[in-house]
Formats: structure tokens, sequence, C-alpha cells
């Protein structure tokens, strides 16, 4: 509704405060571009955030870094998150010369302190290294089948697809038998059979 004496403000409006992470996505985000010098002692410890969205912002300008320049970082890094989420980058943009130390680097990974997320996480990063840089040497392969054969069967469907797709691309003894095994008593797991349109998740 129009009312005649009305008068319209010509100042303009107050901006609100923008969240931290926000700001610490946007600065990550600016170094989302090939030949940009990030700075590593943001991105770095930002691969673990709490919040997956930085979390993303940082992985991916991590891969627009030469990959020489901290593949040494991530052979030698000890959080379980970080060499997971830096695995990733180099997957996509890393030596494929290389492989087989990203996989022994991954292989170390104590699968039973990880969250069901960080361990789909870190079965990712396996995917993608074998689908991205071809099925590791003998040596290799057989160190990543000790790995993760003990954790197949695992807890939920989810982890279930990630083991079977990576051991049998190992050609891991035994992988073809338990997922027969699987496949006839396969079950839903509970929480996928929650509606899509539940109301928390709106």
């Amino acid at each position: 509704v129009y009312y005649k004496d009305n008068k319209q403000g010509t100042e303009a409006l107050a901006h609100g405060d923008v969240p931290a992470e926000m700001k610490l996505r946007r600065q990550l985000e600016a170094w989302h571009v090939d030949s940009t010098k990030a700075d590593m002692n943001v991105i770095w410890p930002n691969l673990k955030h709490e919040d997956r969205f930085v979390r993303f912002a940082a992985r991916v300008a991590l891969e627009h870094q030469p990959s020489r320049t901290w593949e040494a970082k991530m052979l030698a890094e000890k959080d379980p998150v970080i060499l997971t989420q830096s695995a990733l980058a180099f997957a996509r943009r890393g030596n494929k010369a290389s492989r087989d130390a990203v996989m022994n680097a991954l292989s170390a990974v104590d699968v039973k302190g990880l969250s069901a997320g960080q361990q789909l996480d870190l079965l990712r990063a396996i995917e993608m290294v074998i689908y991205r840089m071809g099925v590791p040497g003998d040596a290799a392969r057989k160190t990543m089948i000790a790995a993760l054969d003990p954790n197949y069967l695992a807890a939920t469907n989810a982890l279930n697809r990630s083991y079977c797709k990576i051991l049998l691309a190992l050609d891991a003894p035994g992988a073809v038998d338990k997922t027969m095994k699987l496949m006839a008593n396969a079950q839903d797991d509970p929480e996928d059979e929650k509606t899509f349109t539940n109301s928390s998740d709106l």
C-alpha cells in the first residue's frame, strides 16, 4: 500500500555480521584458481574443519596448488582426517608415480578409530586413488587388503558397498564369497528407510 506522505529512506541498509565459517570459506574459495599462491597454513588445518563446507573449500584450494609442493607433507601426515582429504586432492591432481606411496599411507590409518562418516571418507579416498591412478603394485595392494579385509563385513550398507568395491578391485581373497553371503542376507539400514521429507531434514 502506498501512502502519499510516505518518505522513502535513502540510507544504505546495515550489513549483518558474517559468520566466521563463511568468512573462512570465502577466503579459501578465493584460492580455487590455478596459479594462485595460497597460504598452506590456512588450507592444511582446515582440511579437518568441523564444517564440511569449509573442509570442501580447503580441499579444492589444495587441489589448485602444485601437488609437488605438498606431497611430502601429505605422506608424513598423521591426522587421519587431514590425510584422507589431502589424498582425495592428490588423487585428482597428483603424480601417478606416487600412487603406491599414497596407498601405503592410507593403509596405515587405524579404521577402528574413525567414525562411520570418516571411514566412508577414507574409503572414498582409496577408491579415488584406484580409479584415477590405477590398481597399486603388488606390495601396496597386499598391504591395503590386509588393512581393509578384517573390517568387511561392516556395520552399515554404505560401508559394505565401499569395502566391496575396493576389495574386489584389489582382487582380495575371499571378497567374492563375503559379498555373496552379504547379498543373500541383505537388509536395509533402518536409517535409510526414513523418508527424505522428514520434517527434521527439511
